[in-house]
C-alpha cells in the first residue's frame, strides 16, 4: 500500500505548553503534534505531514519563517522545498508537521482521513547520495527481497476511519531509537550488510568491511568520510576567517560552497565543538567539491604540490573518477593538518613516539615496535623529526601493522595504563580468539593507544562480526533479513550515551 504522506485530521482538543507564548498543542483521536499559537481551534480540520515528507517550495509556506530557516533543502533531482522532521519543542515531541486547511486551495471538498499526498505534490524526501561512511567497496543497492528500512509510527494509523476492525489487533509497543538503518541478510548462500541506501560489500581495503588497516592508494573512491576530517574545527575556522590576502585558497574554495553551509560555516563561533550534522555537511559539501575543477594555478600557487598531484594535473581534460581522485590531492595537500590521508592520521607522530619509546615510559609502544619487522624499525629509527612521511615509508608501515593484527599481542601488564574500552573488554573476555575476531580485538586495542594517531574504523560489518550475525543466519539455511538500527558512539549524538557499538532489531 502507498504510504500516506499527508493526511486530512480533525483536532479534537487544543493544551497550552507551559512557559510557551507562540505555540501549542493540537490533539486528535490517536496523535498530537505541536502547532503555532491561535492556527487552530477544536474541531478544526487541517494536513497533517508526516515526519520525512518533502514539501515543495510554494508561497503559502513564507508564512511559517522556521521553515526556511530549518527545513530548506534540495532533492537529487534539484527540487527545492522543505523536509518535515521530528522535533521536540519545550518538552513536546511533534511527529510531523499540521498546517490550518485554508493555505491550501487545492483541497476542494475535504474528508477526515483523506490522502492528499498527490495532490498537493508531496513525497518521500531523498537524501542525497553523499555518504559520510568510507565509500570503498560500496556497490549499487540490488532489487533484494525486502524493502527500504520503514517502521509504521502509531499516528500514521488513521483510527478514526476503521477503529472497529483493530479493536482486536495486538500491538508491539516499541521505542524509536536515533541511530542508523542497516539490514543483514542471508539469501541464497550469500550474507550481505545494507544500510538506508547502499549495500557494502566486504573488503580488505574497506573500512567497513575489514579491521585491517587502509592507506590512502586510490584503489577505492576519493569521497570523504568523517574520519577524514582530523581537525574539523580549524577547517572551518579557514573556510570562516579567509580573504584574499590572509587565504586566498580557502576563500575560492568556500565560493563553491552552497550558500546554506557557508551560512552555517559564518554562524560558527569558533570555540565550540563541531555539532553531528554539521559534521556530515561538511562532508557532504567537501564531496561535491570533489566533482568539481577546482585547480586555478594563481590560486594554488602557495600551496605545496605533491608529486603524485603535479602528475596528475598534466592532462588537460580531466573527468570522472580521474577528477575526483585529483581533486581529493589538492585537498589534502591544501590542509595537510585538517584532513586525514589514511587510517594514520598522525603518521609522524605515531612515528616520533615508537622511535623514543622506552619501556618504562610508553611500555606500548615499545612493546609494539619490538614486534615489527627489523626494516621498518631500522626505518623508524632513521626518522628525522618534522620529516615528511614519504609514501612508501607510509605504505611499509600499514602493512607491517596489518602484520601485527593476525598474530596475539596483548599483555595486560603492558596495556594497564590505556584506557580500554567495553568493546575490547568483552573481546578480551573471550578466549583464543583467532582470525577476523583477533584482527577486531587487535585494531581496537590499537585504536585505544593511539586515539590521536589511528582513525577508528566504522561499524557496520565490525558489528556484524561482534554479534557473530553471519554465522548466526547461515545456520539457519534460509533466506531471512534482520533490520534495525544501529546506536552507540559517534552515531547521530548517541543519545542513549552507549559504550561502544550496539545493533536493535526492530523486524525480521
Amino acid at each position: 500500500m502507498k504510504e500516506k504522506l499527508a493526511t486530512i485530521r480533525e483536532v479534537l482538543k487544543i493544551e497550552a505548553i507551559k512557559n510557551a507564548d507562540h505555540i501549542e498543542v493540537a490533539k486528535g483521536d490517536n496523535w498530537k503534534v505541536v502547532v503555532r499559537k491561535g492556527d487552530f481551534k477544536q474541531g478544526a480540520l487541517g494536513v497533517f505531514f508526516e515526519s520525512g515528507s518533502f514539501l515543495p517550495m510554494h508561497k503559502r509556506y513564507k508564512k511559517y519563517p522556521f521553515l526556511r530557516k530549518s527545513c530548506y533543502t534540495t532533492m537529487p533531482d534539484g527540487t527545492s522545498g522543505f523536509i518535515v522532521k521530528e522535533v521536540r519543542l519545550r518538552k513536546q515531541t511533534s511527529p510531523g508537521l499540521f498546517l490550518p486547511l485554508e493555505l491550501f486551495s487545492k483541497i476542494k471538498d475535504p474528508k477526515l482521513g483523506q490522502d492528499v499526498t498527490e495532490l498537493l505534490g508531496v513525497r518521500e524526501y531523498i537524501r542525497p547520495n553523499f555518504p559520510c561512511l568510507s565509500p570503498l567497496g560500496k556497490k549499487k543497492r540490488k532489487l533484494l527481497f525486502f524493502p527500504r528500512t520503514k517502521q509504521v509510527h502509531i499516528y500514521d494509523l488513521p483510527l478514526y476511519t476503521y477503529f472497529e476492525s483493530l479493536k482486536e489487533v495486538e500491538f508491539e509497543e516499541s521505542e524509536k531509537i536515533d541511530g542508523t538503518s542497516v539490514t543483514y541478510y542471508y539469501r541464497n548462500g550469500e550474507f550481505g550488510v545494507c544500510s538506508r541506501n547502499n549495500e557494502w560489500e566486504e573488503s580488505e581495503k574497506n573500512t567497513l568491511g575489514s579491521s585491517l588497516f587502509c592507506v590512502s592508494d586510490f584503489k577505492g573512491s576519493s569521497l570523504f568520510r568523517v574520519g577524514d576530517f582530523k581537525k574539523p574545527v580549524k577547517l572551518i575556522r579557514k573556510l570562516k576567517d579567509a580573504t584574499q590576502e590572509s587565504d586566498p585558497v580557502s576563500l575560492h574554495l568556500m565560493s563553491k560552497l552552497s550558500e546554506k553551509f557557508q551560512n552555517q560555516v559564518n554562524a560558527y563561533r569558533g570555540r565550540e565543538a563541531l555539532p553531528e550534522d554539521f559534521l556530515d555537511a561538511l562532508v557532504r559539501e567537501f564531496n561535491c567539491l570533489l566533482e568539481k575543477p577546482l585547480y586555478q594555478q594563481n590560486i594554488l600557487a602557495s600551496v605545496n604540490l605533491s608529486k603524485e598531484t603535479q602528475r596528475r594535473l598534466s592532462p588537460n581534460d580531466i573527468k570522472g573518477e580521474d577528477l575526483l581522485k585529483l581533486n581529493r590531492l589538492l585537498l589534502e595537500d591544501t590542509y595537510p593538518l585538517e584532513i586525514a590521508k589514511c587510517d594514520f592520521r598522525e603518521p609522524a607522530k605515531l612515528i616520533r613516539k615508537l622511535k623514543i619509546a622506552r619501556e618504562v615510559s610508553d611500555p606500548v609502544s615499545f612493546w609494539i615496535k619490538e614486534r615489527l619487522p627489523q626494516e621498518i624499525r631500522q626505518q623508524i629509527d632513521s626518522y628525522r623529526d618534522g620529516e615528511s612521511v614519504a609514501p612508501k615509508f607510509l605504505a611499509d608501515l600499514v602493512s607491517a601493522f596489518n602484520g601485527l593484527l593476525k598474530v596475539p599481542f596483548y599483555d595486560e601488564n603492558v596495556f594497564k595504563k590505556v584506557e580500554i574500552s567495553k568493546e575490547v573488554q568483552e573481546l578480551l573476555a573471550q578466549k583464543n580468539l583467532e582470525g577476523e575476531k583477533l584482527i577486531t580485538l587487535n585494531r581496537l586495542l590499537l585504536e585505544d593507544s593511539y586515539p590521536y594517531e589511528i582513525a577508528k574504523c566504522h561499524t557496520l560489518w565490525k558489528v556484524a562480526k561482534q554479534y557473530e550475525i553471519r554465522e548466526t543466519l547461515e545456520k539457519s539455511r534460509r533466506n531471512i533479513a534482520l533490520r534495525g538500527e544501529l546506536v552507540g558512539e559517534g552515531i547521530n549524538g548517541n543519545p542513549l550515551r552507549l559504550t561502544g557499538h550496539h545493533f536493535y532489531i526492530f523486524d525480521i
